[in-house]
């Protein structure tokens, strides 16, 4: 857009009004010459307009000059005034347009601003390229949460196909290849999600995704009532993006969701991906080569616990769903391309009554079949980009109660959920991927335990809900554990406490961390609730004293048998830790590491406990 100076434009409009001016004078002078000749002209021409047509018709009177010259003359006037106001405005515009160009001349406009602030701005710089992923060693099998299987490339089973199923490895269609050779002239940008920055006192802006807690009861053993839980969150995947609901779990190395392709009960009962839905899904091996139809690929089997997931790879855009404290000015919108595995089998036991779709793990990259498949790698590296001053970070707090929301944090951690300063602790062998910390005693109360004398471990895992503990030390635990109630506060009163030595830092819980009462009253008003658990004198009223049931509180522990690499001395941390304590992954190589903090939690509405006894 060109600027003038205000002193040009009375010039301009001079100059303009001027030339219309004459050209009006002009061609009004010529109109008028024009009028007086006309009438003349017209006459001399109808000097024989009274003779008669033919021989022998009667002649007519020849009309009246005055009468014919009149309308004549008031046509032309109009033409020719019409035409004097058409060639004035022509006029009047092209000495505008003339005024124009000439201001325009750079040697006769003068700018408003600055030169120096219409500088051009540079180009926007595009993405670096991902990292080119190492092809993963032999799969081995681990002990804890999610073993990595061997891939298996069968050269001759096909998959099937059913009435809502999809072909794994078709080949693409003319509308995929485009697509696919337009990825690789130039990738377009990640949708942006929705956020507010948040500003730590130290930790820089973070991203906070909301967890949900799933509890249900699995089995009743002596009188009390087992639970499992989980914390998920949603994300997004492929383009156009479909939501899912995944359980972030530190104690696997991959994104696994249900494929169209599985018709198992266990499938259908959550949403399942279909890849050829997706204009940015590509079918891979687990080193990243596409595959074809024609060709065999890779499979692979991960065990969970009490169950199994088998499926293929495929490479895909995957965002976080809105999470929390995202910045207006470049900070990482939480999307990036992953790899993840699709399930074309998922085993009923534990995932058909859970209420999410897949698992999102949060280990090391040593549980991944290649960097490109783990969580945590691939936000480090698209944090980096945009110059987050904590990339590697990622920070879990798990409520208390279900009124209480739990939180995943990127990109550092949010002071505003602990108590103190982070006391780190070195992750030991993490080749193997685990979150695995070095135990240097174990005691209850003030006792030693003879079995951590030489050394334990302890895996930090959000995917397991009790305290895991190795099996030979398991009756001792139980039994020095196990407790009596109290009759006011159950097990929220004194009891033994388990104190777990790490590197730097000790993890104490008490009876309410850890246990809960054998045998759940049913519940009663206030003033009865307590009647059975004090002594009563006999109805028959001969003063024998009738002794009230004693309750005991029993330490919510499973037992393991780990073999190596990670066990067999291991423990696993899970739900009753991970509530009490706030804790922070850095994934930094070599050394990753676990920071702990006394979690923050809001006392409960009439609560009597303070935070030491909580």
């Amino acid at each position: 857009m060109v600027h003038f100076e205000v002193e040009l434009l009375p010039v301009v409009l001079g100059f303009s009004v001027g030339i219309a001016i004459f050209v009006v004078s002009r061609v009004s002078a010529a109109c008028a010459s024009r009028w007086q000749t006309a009438p003349e002209k017209e006459l001399e021409a109808d000097d024989d307009g009274g003779k008669p047509a033919s021989q022998g018709a009667s002649p007519e009177p020849a009309p009246e000059p005055e009468r014919e010259e009149q309308p004549a003359a008031t046509a032309d006037a109009r033409r020719c005034g019409v035409k004097a106001r058409t060639v004035a405005l022509a006029a009047l515009a092209a000495a505008l347009l003339l005024a124009v160009a000439l201001l325009a001349h750079p040697g006769l406009s003068a700018p408003l601003a600055p030169p120096e602030q219409q500088q051009a701005l540079p180009a926007a710089v595009a993405p670096a390229a991902s990292e080119v992923a190492a092809q993963a060693a032999e799969a081995t099998t681990a002990a804890i949460g999610e073993p990595i299987a061997a891939v298996s490339r069968p050269e001759t089973e096909e998959p099937g196909r059913g009435e809502d199923s999809e072909e794994i490895g078709a080949a693409p269609t003319a509308a995929e290849e485009a697509a696919q050779a337009a990825e690789a002239v130039a990738e377009p940008p990640p949708t942006q999600l929705l956020g507010l920055p948040i500003e730590d006192e130290s930790d820089g802006k973070v991203l906070t995704l909301n967890l949900t807690r799933q509890q249900m009861a699995v089995r009743l053993v002596g009188g009390v009532m087992h639970y499992k839980s989980a914390y998920w969150g949603t994300i997004s995947v492929g383009t156009p993006a479909v939501d899912f609901k995944v359980v972030f779990d530190t104690g696997s190395g991959h994104l696994i969701l249900p494929s169209a392709y599985c018709h198992t009960e266990t499938c259908k009962a959550h949403k399942r991906f279909r890849r050829t839905k997706s204009s940015t899904a590509k079918d891979v091996n687990y080193d990243g080569t596409v595959v074809s139809k024609s060709e065999p690929r890779d499979q692979i089997t991960v065990s969970f616990g009490t169950g199994e997931v088998t499926g293929v790879f495929i490479e895909d855009q995957f965002c976080l769903h809105e999470p929390t404290g995202l910045a207006s000015d470049g900070l990482w919108s939480g999307c990036m391309p992953m790899r993840m595995i699709l399930a074309t089998m998922m085993s009923e036991e534990p995932f058909k009554t859970f209420h999410f779709d897949g698992v999102l793990g949060l280990g090391l990259p040593g549980l991944s079949q290649a960097p490109e498949f783990n969580f945590a790698h691939m936000m480090a590296t698209s944090l980096q980009k945009v110059g987050s001053p904590k990339p590697n970070m990622f920070a879990v707090f798990l409520g208390e109660h279900e009124d209480e929301s739990s939180e995943l944090t990127l990109g550092g951690f949010a002071r505003a959920k602990m108590l103190g300063e982070l006391r780190w602790n070195p992750v030991v062998e993490p080749q193997h991927g685990h979150w695995m910390l070095s135990v240097k005693s174990l005691r209850i109360d003030d006792e030693v335990l003879s079995y951590c004398k030489e050394g334990c471990r302890a895996v930090v895992d959000t995917g397991t809900a009790l305290l895991a503990v190795p099996k030979p030390a398991f009756p001792e635990i139980f039994a020095m554990l196990r407790h009596e109630a109290d009759p006011f506060l159950e097990c929220h009163g004194e009891g033994p406490k388990l104190h777990i030595e790490l590197e730097d830092f000790t993890v104490t819980l008490q009876p309410h961390d850890y246990s809960k009462p054998e045998a759940q009253l049913p519940r009663r008003p206030s003033a009865d609730a307590a009647v059975d658990k004090f002594p009563l004198v006999s109805p028959a009223g001969n003063g024998t004293v009738v002794e009230p049931k004693r309750e005991y509180c029993k330490p919510m522990l499973m037992s393991m048998n780990l073999g190596p690499p990670v066990g067999p001395k291991v423990f696993v941390l899970g739900e009753p830790v991970l509530r009490k304590y706030y804790t922070v992954y850095d994934t930094t190589e070599p050394n990753p590491r676990i920071g702990f903090a006394r979690a923050l939690h809001p006392l409960p509405v009439n609560s009597d406990l303070t935070q030491d006894q909580r």
